[in-house]
């Protein structure tokens, strides 16, 4: 009923020529509109509502699918590194035991030069030089050879290091990014908050 009187209060005074009050105005519009916007703010309310479970829910996905990748990205990278750190142990033992082989047959080549040497003590001088010309030769060559193989030996094993650095750098990146995505994980892309 006040609204009532409110309103004769409002059509009087705009009879009369005086302009109605904020307050008459206020009543106007919950008697035309209120019904409508409490409806408004009920569905707004109720969109709310379903928006932030949503939210929560992709949340959820967001954080489930980050920790997956990084447990995927951590078994890769560890696999990565085991596999080069089992062919660097392969090839190191492989160069090992050739340049052993080299070894061996550089003594052997001694060896046998030894005793040439000694068979042919007999034999002329010109023939000697000749053999031991030959001895040193091989010595020289064998000496390349394994000076070769081990220059190949520190070659491949700085190589085989320096890669498996850059695995570890890809490593502790992902890691970097899988840390900032769990630490961020209410900002929506392209939010600025």
């Amino acid at each position: 009923m006040t609204n009532t009187a409110s309103d004769k209060k409002s059509a009087a005074s705009a009879a009369n020529g005086a302009e109605p009050t904020p307050e008459s105005l206020d009543a106007v519009r919950d008697i035309l509109f209120g019904g409508q916007m409490r409806t408004v703010e009920t569905r707004l309310r109720n969109i709310e509502d379903r928006f932030q479970q949503e939210l929560e829910s992709l949340r959820g996905e967001f954080q489930k699918r980050a920790g997956e990748l990084d447990q995927f990205a951590r078994k890769e990278t560890q696999a990565l590194h085991d596999r080069v750190a089992a062919e660097n142990d392969s090839r190191v033992q492989s160069l090992r035991d050739l340049a052993a082989e080299v070894k061996d047959a550089f003594k052997q080549s001694n060896q046998r030069h030894v005793s040439l040497e000694q068979a042919t003590s007999l034999s002329d001088a010109e023939l000697r030089d000749q053999l031991i010309a030959h001895a040193k030769a091989s010595a020289n060559e064998l000496n390349r050879i394994h000076e070769k193989l081990a220059a190949e030996l520190t070659k491949s094993h700085a190589d085989l290091t320096h890669a498996k650095t850059d695995r570890s750098q890809i490593a502790s990146l992902l890691t970097e990014v899988a840390n900032q995505i769990a630490s961020n994980p209410g900002t929506p892309k392209g939010h600025k908050g």
